[in-house]
């Protein structure tokens, strides 16, 4: 795979079938990339050398005079690695006993993210993806949680068995649906968490085996005994249930990440040349959206404003305790910089792009001001400073072509190396939902069709057996007549309106008579909309994890 390979394949469509996986590259390549990616380069810094952790770009070496805060390339990779290995080791530990392997300037890291969230096994394929190439390459694996992100949901949909057939429901694990960032979630009603569980095994339709629901929730109501995070106990019970499966991953909030001096220096960086940033994000946007013909001005994301020499630039900021976020703005000015959200918080920074400005970043932190970065910037910062490899999901990699095309452009660097990994999996229902038809499409298709087709011109589909009795057969012979009759003297234009009149009520009774014929081919649309409806619901791939047996994971996963 090719440095630029997301720039290459603007959509990986998600597998289809029970047990489809997509990896790109291959585990063998990514093991050669990683090989490759292990040469220290000659031209970095001989401190960054002398470090535990390598410091040099993965993919080329960037200019000699690119820095941040006056801190060179190398050498600020070299210690935001060590931070993020560190600050997750030290995370992971608080509830999970992991030991960390020796690690040295050819120790491979390797990074994906996702939000603190019960996600389908698409996203949750991407843990085990991870465990096996660390362990492979004998690596370090760090999945690091989104948690500036908002929480859209408390509740979780599942399969259920009706009257009707199969329906799905939302059980909720927490009361209220918060549209908090999930760093600012907490915990509502032990009531509704603690009994989760049983509530969605007893909705469940019959399977093979007991879905994993059980097992992560001991430890989810074991770690409500210690924290109150929303985002955080959901995340911890997953990873100690991954423990249980065999994979072997540090995990990390990413407002641990970014709280780091490393994180204040590429922001403050970036804020000393905000107007650059501003024009390039925006004019690669604009790019992306013209090359992949794309309309929405909120995809791939939303291009930044300015208004009166302010500009909105890619970071959110929210105080501690806020319900929402807050897109950041800049106002550059001389020797200063001024952060606001334009609402009712405002901050100046003193000689930004100085190291003292970032120490200035820090302190804004520790005031409960949360200064967090977008979707793009996230990888960004993750790929050229944290980790070696990022493994993406197939929305994340839709996204991150255009995060290629910005760190080319302001950075002057060839992008780093990403994977893209995902899976679909089908939850083992038990009895008659597994006897949809395949083609249930393509028969609604023809049904409707020929529904459109009777309503219009009846006498094209209906023929004469089809009409109920005589009585009916022989008016049905007899408005066809007419039909033919006025179609064969069409009247000028400017005289048509008696003509037309005429031709209406005909259809009109056409109609009436066929509608034995049209009951039953809504019935049948009826039926098939139905049989379609199951089958959505039966081989749906976006089912949580947790409804899943073991079973069915370590079969396709492990």
């Amino acid at each position: 795979m090719s440095t630029g390979a997301l720039s290459e394949q603007a959509r990986w469509p998600a597998p289809r079938g029970h047990g489809q996986k997509i990896l790109v590259p291959s585990i063998g390549q990514l093991h050669a990339l990683l090989k490759q990616q292990s040469t220290v380069n000659p031209n970095e810094d001989a401190r960054a050398r002398e470090e535990p952790l390598r410091g040099h770009c993965t993919v080329q070496q960037p200019p000699g005079d690119l820095s941040f805060c006056r801190t060179s390339f190398a050498n600020l990779r070299s210690s935001a690695m060590r931070s993020a290995v560190q600050l997750a080791y030290d995370y992971t530990s608080s509830y999970l006993l992991r030991e960390l392997p020796p690690i040295d300037k050819q120790t491979p890291i390797i990074m994906g993210g996702h939000q603190p969230e019960l996600f389908h096994c698409g996203v949750w394929y991407k843990n085990f993806v991870l465990s096996k190439l660390a362990r492979e390459a004998q690596g370090v694996a760090i999945h690091f949680l989104v948690d500036n992100d908002v929480c859209r949901a408390t509740s979780i949909r599942v399969p259920v068995v009706t009257a009707e057939g199969l329906d799905t429901k939302e059980v909720p694990f927490d009361m209220g649906t918060p549209r908090h960032p999930w760093e600012n979630c907490r915990l509502n009603d032990a009531g509704t968490w603690g009994s989760f569980s049983q509530r969605v095994l007893a909705e469940l339709p019959p399977m093979q085996t007991t879905a994993l629901v059980d097992r992560l929730w001991k430890h989810a109501i074991q770690r409500s005994r210690h924290i109150d995070s929303l985002g955080l106990l959901l995340s911890q019970a997953r990873h100690l249930l991954e423990s249980e499966l065999g994979l072997q991953t540090l995990e990390v909030p990413l407002s641990m990440l970014v709280g780091t001096t490393e994180f204040a220096k590429f922001s403050m960086q970036l804020l000393s040349d905000a107007k650059r940033l501003h024009s390039t994000y925006n004019a690669e946007i604009q790019r992306y959206r013209t090359e992949h013909r794309i309309r929405n001005h909120a995809q791939p994301v939303p291009q930044l404003s300015s208004e009166n020499g302010w500009l909105e630039v890619p970071w959110w900021c929210y105080r501690h305790d806020a319900t929402e976020r807050q897109p950041l703005w800049v106002h550059p000015d001389h020797q200063r910089i001024t952060l606001s959200d334009r609402k009712n918080w405002q901050a100046t920074i003193d000689n930004p792009g100085t190291p003292e400005a970032a120490v200035q970043w820090q302190s804004i932190l520790q005031s409960g001001m949360r200064l967090r970065p977008r979707a793009l910037l996230t990888t960004m910062y993750a790929r050229l400073f944290l980790c070696d490899l990022f493994i993406h999901g197939l929305g994340g990699a839709r996204y991150d072509q255009l995060t290629d095309k910005i760190i080319s452009q302001y950075f002057a660097v060839q992008p780093p190396p990403v994977a893209v990994a995902s899976a679909t999996l089908h939850l083992p229902i038990s009895g008659q939902f597994d006897q949809a038809s395949d083609d249930i499409e393509q028969q609604l298709i023809q049904c409707q069709q020929n529904l459109r087709a009777a309503q219009n011109n009846p006498e094209a589909v209906l023929n004469y057996a089809q009409v109920q009795n005589q009585a009916e057969r022989n008016l049905w012979d007899q408005l066809l007549q007419e039909k033919r009759a006025l179609l064969a003297t069409i009247p000028p234009k400017g005289e048509k309106w008696e003509w037309h009149s005429s031709i209406k009520n005909v259809n009109q009774r056409l109609a009436e008579l066929s509608k034995p014929h049209l009951t039953l081919l809504q019935a049948r649309i009826d039926s098939l909309q139905s049989q379609q409806r199951q089958r959505a619901i039966r081989f749906s791939r976006e089912y949580s994890f947790c409804l899943f047996p073991a079973e069915t994971i370590q079969t396709c996963f492990v």
